[in-house]
Protein backbone atom coordinates (compact mmCIF):
# COMPACT_ATOMS: atom_id res chain seq x y z
CA UNK A 1 0.00 0.00 0.00
CA UNK A 2 3.24 2.33 0.87
CA UNK A 3 4.55 1.45 -2.35
CA UNK A 4 1.06 2.33 -4.36
CA UNK A 5 0.80 5.54 -2.56
CA UNK A 6 4.11 6.55 -3.47
CA UNK A 7 4.05 5.71 -6.93
CA UNK A 8 0.90 8.05 -7.16
CA UNK A 9 2.38 10.99 -5.06
CA UNK A 10 5.92 10.50 -7.02
CA UNK A 11 3.91 11.03 -10.55
CA UNK A 12 1.91 13.87 -9.67
CA UNK A 13 5.46 15.55 -8.63
CA UNK A 14 7.07 14.60 -11.74
CA UNK A 15 4.21 15.75 -13.71
CA UNK A 16 4.00 19.05 -11.95
CA UNK A 17 0.49 18.82 -11.15
CA UNK A 18 0.93 19.14 -7.10
CA UNK A 19 -1.18 22.31 -7.01
CA UNK A 20 -3.92 21.09 -9.18
CA UNK A 21 -4.31 17.64 -7.54
CA UNK A 22 -6.44 17.12 -3.88
CA UNK A 23 -4.49 14.00 -2.77
CA UNK A 24 -7.02 11.95 -0.42
CA UNK A 25 -6.05 9.26 1.69
CA UNK A 26 -8.36 7.20 4.28
CA UNK A 27 -9.30 3.74 5.57
CA UNK A 28 -12.43 2.15 4.57
CA UNK A 29 -12.97 0.95 8.33
CA UNK A 30 -11.42 0.10 11.59
CA UNK A 31 -9.50 -3.13 12.54
CA UNK A 32 -10.03 -6.30 12.16
CA UNK A 33 -8.67 -9.04 14.62
CA UNK A 34 -5.82 -9.00 16.28
CA UNK A 35 -5.33 -5.36 15.11
CA UNK A 36 -6.22 -2.62 17.99
CA UNK A 37 -8.28 0.48 17.91
CA UNK A 38 -6.40 1.67 20.73
CA UNK A 39 -9.15 3.26 23.26
CA UNK A 40 -11.82 3.11 21.19
CA UNK A 41 -14.53 0.15 21.49
CA UNK A 42 -15.33 -2.43 18.66
CA UNK A 43 -13.61 -3.25 15.63
CA UNK A 44 -14.51 -3.75 12.20
CA UNK A 45 -18.04 -4.64 11.44
CA UNK A 46 -19.36 -2.53 14.19
CA UNK A 47 -20.66 0.69 15.07
CA UNK A 48 -18.75 1.46 17.32
CA UNK A 49 -16.37 4.54 17.15
CA UNK A 50 -13.20 1.52 16.79
CA UNK A 51 -15.20 0.02 13.66
CA UNK A 52 -15.55 3.14 11.89
CA UNK A 53 -13.51 5.92 13.06
CA UNK A 54 -10.41 6.40 10.68
CA UNK A 55 -7.72 7.94 9.82
CA UNK A 56 -8.26 10.37 7.00
CA UNK A 57 -5.23 12.76 5.20
CA UNK A 58 -5.68 15.11 2.47
CA UNK A 59 -2.91 16.37 0.50
CA UNK A 60 -3.13 19.83 -1.71
CA UNK A 61 -0.47 22.18 -1.55
CA UNK A 62 -1.07 26.07 -2.12
CA UNK A 63 -4.64 25.04 -0.63
CA UNK A 64 -4.63 23.12 2.38
CA UNK A 65 -2.63 24.98 4.54
CA UNK A 66 0.59 22.45 5.84
CA UNK A 67 0.39 20.67 9.15
CA UNK A 68 -3.21 21.54 10.27
CA UNK A 69 -6.14 19.50 12.07
CA UNK A 70 -9.25 19.20 12.34
CA UNK A 71 -11.87 17.22 14.62
CA UNK A 72 -15.14 17.45 12.13
CA UNK A 73 -16.89 14.51 11.03
CA UNK A 74 -16.25 13.65 7.90
CA UNK A 75 -17.82 10.53 5.88
CA UNK A 76 -17.04 8.81 2.72
CA UNK A 77 -20.05 10.08 1.52
CA UNK A 78 -18.70 13.87 1.47
CA UNK A 79 -15.65 12.88 -0.90
CA UNK A 80 -17.82 12.82 -4.06
CA UNK A 81 -19.58 16.31 -3.32
CA UNK A 82 -16.00 17.38 -2.48
CA UNK A 83 -14.11 16.26 -4.96
CA UNK A 84 -16.73 17.84 -7.78
CA UNK A 85 -16.96 20.89 -5.84
CA UNK A 86 -12.70 21.16 -6.04
CA UNK A 87 -12.86 20.70 -10.09
CA UNK A 88 -15.63 22.79 -10.13
CA UNK A 89 -17.95 20.90 -11.45
CA UNK A 90 -21.93 21.40 -12.19
CA UNK A 91 -23.59 18.50 -10.55
CA UNK A 92 -27.27 17.23 -12.29
CA UNK A 93 -29.91 20.09 -11.49
CA UNK A 94 -32.25 18.31 -8.71
CA UNK A 95 -29.85 16.12 -7.90
CA UNK A 96 -29.57 16.03 -3.98
CA UNK A 97 -26.18 14.22 -2.68
CA UNK A 98 -26.15 12.69 0.47
CA UNK A 99 -22.62 13.76 1.62
CA UNK A 100 -21.38 17.29 1.59
CA UNK A 101 -19.00 19.54 0.33
CA UNK A 102 -15.54 19.26 2.86
CA UNK A 103 -13.53 21.88 1.20
CA UNK A 104 -14.09 24.51 3.72
CA UNK A 105 -12.75 22.45 6.42
CA UNK A 106 -9.89 21.23 4.17
CA UNK A 107 -8.80 25.03 3.36
CA UNK A 108 -9.02 26.32 6.70
CA UNK A 109 -11.72 28.44 5.44
CA UNK A 110 -14.62 27.72 7.70
CA UNK A 111 -16.82 24.82 8.96
CA UNK A 112 -19.23 21.69 8.23
CA UNK A 113 -22.82 22.87 9.06
CA UNK A 114 -24.51 20.86 11.35
CA UNK A 115 -26.03 17.72 10.82
CA UNK A 116 -27.25 14.31 11.54
CA UNK A 117 -25.22 11.35 10.55
CA UNK A 118 -26.12 7.78 10.34
CA UNK A 119 -25.33 4.33 10.42
CA UNK A 120 -26.65 0.67 9.99
CA UNK A 121 -25.72 -3.06 9.63
CA UNK A 122 -27.29 -6.02 10.19
CA UNK A 123 -26.96 -6.12 13.74
CA UNK A 124 -26.37 -2.02 14.96
CA UNK A 125 -27.88 1.06 14.19
CA UNK A 126 -26.83 4.34 15.22
CA UNK A 127 -27.23 7.95 15.32
CA UNK A 128 -25.33 10.72 16.13
CA UNK A 129 -25.68 14.76 16.85
CA UNK A 130 -23.43 17.02 17.82
CA UNK A 131 -21.37 14.98 20.56
CA UNK A 132 -24.36 12.75 21.02
CA UNK A 133 -24.34 9.62 19.96
CA UNK A 134 -27.03 6.50 20.19
CA UNK A 135 -26.72 2.82 19.42
CA UNK A 136 -29.16 0.59 19.22
CA UNK A 137 -27.69 -3.44 18.85
CA UNK A 138 -29.93 -6.32 18.33
CA UNK A 139 -29.20 -9.06 21.61
CA UNK A 140 -27.31 -11.88 21.04
CA UNK A 141 -24.41 -13.13 18.62
CA UNK A 142 -25.21 -14.95 15.48
CA UNK A 143 -26.95 -17.80 15.70
CA UNK A 144 -28.33 -20.70 12.84
CA UNK A 145 -31.77 -20.30 12.39
CA UNK A 146 -34.13 -22.68 13.66
CA UNK A 147 -37.80 -23.48 13.94
CA UNK A 148 -39.50 -21.39 16.50
CA UNK A 149 -40.16 -22.73 19.80
CA UNK A 150 -44.12 -22.64 19.88
CA UNK A 151 -44.11 -22.48 23.70
CA UNK A 152 -41.34 -19.64 24.01
CA UNK A 153 -42.98 -16.80 21.61
CA UNK A 154 -39.62 -15.22 20.01
CA UNK A 155 -39.83 -11.71 21.84
CA UNK A 156 -37.62 -8.94 19.87
CA UNK A 157 -35.09 -7.72 22.62
CA UNK A 158 -32.07 -4.79 21.79
CA UNK A 159 -29.69 -2.79 24.09
CA UNK A 160 -30.06 0.88 23.85
CA UNK A 161 -26.50 3.20 24.80
CA UNK A 162 -26.09 6.67 24.71
CA UNK A 163 -22.85 8.38 24.83
CA UNK A 164 -21.30 11.97 24.74
CA UNK A 165 -18.28 11.53 22.84
CA UNK A 166 -16.50 14.68 23.71
CA UNK A 167 -16.39 13.34 27.05
CA UNK A 168 -16.14 9.47 26.64
CA UNK A 169 -14.76 8.76 23.22
CA UNK A 170 -14.70 4.79 24.49
CA UNK A 171 -18.13 4.48 24.48
CA UNK A 172 -18.11 3.40 28.25
CA UNK A 173 -20.53 5.34 30.30
CA UNK A 174 -24.16 4.47 28.67
CA UNK A 175 -26.02 7.79 29.64
CA UNK A 176 -29.29 6.64 27.97
CA UNK A 177 -31.00 6.02 31.63
CA UNK A 178 -30.19 9.60 32.64
CA UNK A 179 -31.41 11.41 29.52
CA UNK A 180 -34.50 9.83 28.09
CA UNK A 181 -35.52 12.68 26.37
CA UNK A 182 -32.65 12.55 23.90
CA UNK A 183 -32.78 9.05 23.44
CA UNK A 184 -36.53 9.15 22.64
CA UNK A 185 -35.44 12.32 20.14
CA UNK A 186 -32.40 10.27 18.57
CA UNK A 187 -34.90 7.21 18.07
CA UNK A 188 -36.80 9.55 16.16
CA UNK A 189 -34.51 10.68 14.14
CA UNK A 190 -33.19 7.65 13.21
CA UNK A 191 -36.51 5.89 12.55
CA UNK A 192 -37.39 8.71 9.73
CA UNK A 193 -33.75 8.23 8.33
CA UNK A 194 -34.52 4.72 7.88
CA UNK A 195 -38.27 5.31 6.25
CA UNK A 196 -36.55 7.50 3.69
CA UNK A 197 -33.93 5.19 3.24
CA UNK A 198 -36.28 1.92 2.72
CA UNK A 199 -38.74 4.23 0.45
CA UNK A 200 -35.36 5.21 -1.81
CA UNK A 201 -34.40 1.36 -2.18
CA UNK A 202 -35.02 -0.05 -6.24
CA UNK A 203 -37.36 -2.42 -6.15
CA UNK A 204 -36.50 -5.87 -7.79
CA UNK A 205 -38.70 -6.47 -10.83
Amino acid sequence: MDDGVGRIVQTVRRLGLQRRTLIVFCSDNGPARPGSAGPLRGKKGSLWEGGHRVPGMACWPGKIPPGTTSDETILGMDLYATMAAAAGADLPAGLKLDGVSILPVLTGKGKLPERTLFWRTARQRAVRKSSWKLVVSKAGGRKRARKPDKQKPAARRETVELFDLAADLGEKANLADKHPDRVRQLRAELAAWEKQVSEGVTKRT
